[in-house]
This record gives C-alpha cells, sequence and structure tokens, in this order.
C-alpha cells in the first residue's frame, strides 16, 4: 500500500514482479532459482526460495537484502505468514506428505525452529494465515478432501475446523471482518468463509487455471 502497487511471486522465473497502479509490470527482484509465497511486513518483503526464506527492505532503492534464512532439510518451503509478535511461520509441504512442516522464524534474531510437524497431525500445507482473534494459524491443505485446519501458537496444537473439505489449496488470505479466501485446483475457483468456518462457502471467482496464492487489499 506504502506505494500502490501488487508485488507478485513468480515461480518458474524465480522473480518477484511488481504491477503498478496503471497496471505496468516491471521486475523488482530477479535472480532466484524459485519464488513461491510472499508477505509483507513492515515494509520487509519476506518470500520463500525452497529452502530458504529471505527478506528484503523495501524502503530503499534498490531493495537491499535484511534477512537470509536457509533451512536444511526442507523439501519445498511455500505459504507464511506473520503473528503480532515478531514471527514468522512457513509452510514446508512434503509431496510424501510424511515430512510436511511449519517453520518458526524470529524475526528480530532470524533463529528459526520446527513449530510443528506431520507428527502431530499436519496435513498437506500450502499456505497458512494468522488469526489474532484466536491467536492461531490457519492451514489449507493440497490433498482432495484433506482438512481445513487451526494451529494454537500457545501450544502448536492441532485442530481440523473443516473435516473434509474440497481440498487442493494453494492460497488463503483474510480481510478486515475475518473472512477467509481459500483457492483450490480441485475445481479452479476462489472460495470464501466466514470467520467461524461456520457456513457452507460462497464461490466468489471460478474459471481460473490453478490459482494459487492470494492477498487481501485492506485499502
Amino acid at each position: 500500500p506504502v506505494k500502490n502497487r501488487y508485488l507478485v511471486s513468480c515461480y518458474p522465473t524465480g522473480r518477484i514482479v511488481q504491477i503498478d497502479s496503471n497496471g505496468v509490470q516491471s521486475y523488482l527482484l530477479t535472480g532466484f532459482t524459485r519464488v513461491l509465497s510472499s508477505t509483507l511486513r513492515n515494509n520487509i518483503l519476506y518470500f520463500s526460495t525452497i529452502n530458504a526464506v529471505r527478506g528484503y527492505d523495501l524502503s530503499t532503492t534498490p531493495p537491499q537484502l535484511v534477512m537470509n534464512v536457509s533451512i536444511p532439510g526442507s523439501k519445498q518451503l511455500d505459504g507464511m505468514t506473520t503473528d503480532t509478535s515478531g514471527n514468522l511461520y512457513v509452510a514446508d509441504y512434503d509431496y510424501s506428505g510424511t515430512n510436511d512442516k511449519i517453520f518458526k522464524i524470529n524475526l528480530t534474531t532470524f533463529a528459526w525452529s520446527t513449530f510443528v510437524t506431520a507428527s502431530q497431525g499436519l496435513g498437506s500445507p500450502q499456505d497458512i494465515e494468522f488469526d489474532p482473534e484466536n491467536n492461531r494459524l490457519i492451514v489449507v491443505n493440497w490433498f482432495t478432501g484433506s482438512p481445513i485446519q487451526a494451529v494454537n501458537l500457545s501450544d502448536s496444537s492441532i485442530t481440523n475446523i473443516v473435516e473434509n473439505s474440497i481440498g487442493n489449496f494453494d492460497g488463503i488470505a483474510r480481510d478486515t471482518s475475518g473472512n477467509y479466501y481459500i483457492s483450490s485446483w480441485a475445481t479452479n475457483c476462489v472460495y470464501k468463509y466466514d470467520k467461524n468456518f461456520a457456513d457452507t462457502p460462497i464461490v466468489i471467482a471460478s474459471g481460473l487455471n490453478g490459482p494459487a496464492n492470494i492477498s487481501y487489499n485492506s485499502e
């Protein structure tokens, strides 16, 4: 919102593309093997590059690298979110489903740790979103019929909040009223869920082609 633009992570080209208010596209950052998910906090753009998470300060021209955290043994670092306590959470998706994890990175010290694993009941995380009202992460998973999950930030316990979902989810965003928007490759649609996941989801976009990460424009 500071520069009235969208920042788009591009997986196959390893680039961050910026789109200005007139729809003009240009490269903001280049030279990475792959770029998956991204999130913005305090004018720092954080994004995942398979086995590492980088942070660039957008207040400088060109943007300056301020964080580069490698996570050995990770499979495919993807969706991410930040909480209100200075932590970044990153989903690690394993195609076999046996080594799925969510990592936690302290944005002051850059120390990282494994926050939750498949052995605790974690599904196949593609994207995550912070729920400040309930101090938890909302996790959307890849496999067909996989649950939508919540991870308590106090004790890392996992709850299935939608037991048997549409699945093949790849992105989630939260609006200012607490509603959630989730994209699915199974139907090539984007769905709106209420803040409590109590009602039947509403299709708000259809006819897409592999919809992935989502961002909500709070402006």
